[in-house]
């Protein structure tokens, strides 16, 4: 998503404009982050400010519904103007630093992507209270019980018990 920040450019430090945004973002799930985004010049570059919101189509993590999931975040980040190889100018010789186009454009996607995968949450719930599945046969305990026997210990200790009942009845 290119934002053209010619008019501020030639003017003074300071000078600064907001733009509404709608941008697709391409993955798995494709959100459509919308949000405002506002830049302003500075002594190095721009500096931009978003605030983005998007409605994530997820998993629940326990019971796997699908859900949509409502997600606001902001980001704060500088551009900068060409890189250039003078060693005082050490600001603008950073490695992840992102720059302002030859033609006057910034590309704010980059940055946007990255921000919306900081900001997803790892594990998604449907809701606090939620059940998740059965752990013999699946079913959904949201939805109801099932009909399985409710097991006393964990099944990876259920070979040893055995073998200790075994050993009870042969002694």
């Amino acid at each position: 998503m290119k934002i053209n920040i010619e008019s501020i450019t030639s003017g003074k430090i300071g000078e600064k404009f907001q733009q509404n945004f709608s941008y697709d973002v391409n993955s798995d799930n494709n959100p459509v982050v919308q949000g405002q985004i506002f830049v302003m010049k500075t002594n190095y570059g721009v500096g931009v400010h978003a605030d983005c919101s998007t409605i994530l189509r997820r998993s629940c993590g326990r019971c796997l519904d699908d859900i949509k999931l409502p997600l606001k975040f902001s980001f704060n980040e500088r551009f900068l103007k060409e890189k250039t190889e003078s060693p005082e100018n050490e600001l603008s010789n950073m490695a992840d630093a992102f720059t302002i186009e030859a033609d006057g454009t910034i590309d704010v996607s980059q940055a946007l992507e990255q921000y919306l995968v900081l900001e997803t949450p790892l594990k998604s719930l449907c809701g606090d209270n939620c059940k998740g599945l059965c752990q013999q046969c699946g079913s959904n305990l949201n939805q109801g019980t099932c009909s399985c026997v409710p097991r006393l210990s964990h099944p990876a200790w259920e070979n040893l018990r055995d073998l200790w009942e075994n050993k009870k009845e042969s002694v």
